[in-house]
């Protein structure tokens, strides 16, 4: 029980923060960055990388 409600909670808290996600595309890192430090936000960083093959 006490682990039950221990998820919950914690799906509960990460469907309230993810409402306030907006995706930055196209813009350069400079850009984003002084978004950010106008706002007084945090940003995440995603990096992809194409073209690469996996190796099992």
């Amino acid at each position: 029980m006490k682990k039950t409600a221990i998820l919950s909670f914690l799906f509960l808290a990460a469907i309230a923060f993810a409402q306030g996600i907006k995706f930055e595309e196209g813009s350069n890192f400079k850009t984003i960055l002084a978004k950010a430090k106008k706002r007084t936000n945090l940003f995440l960083l995603m990096l992809m990388q194409f073209g690469v093959a996996r190796v099992n």
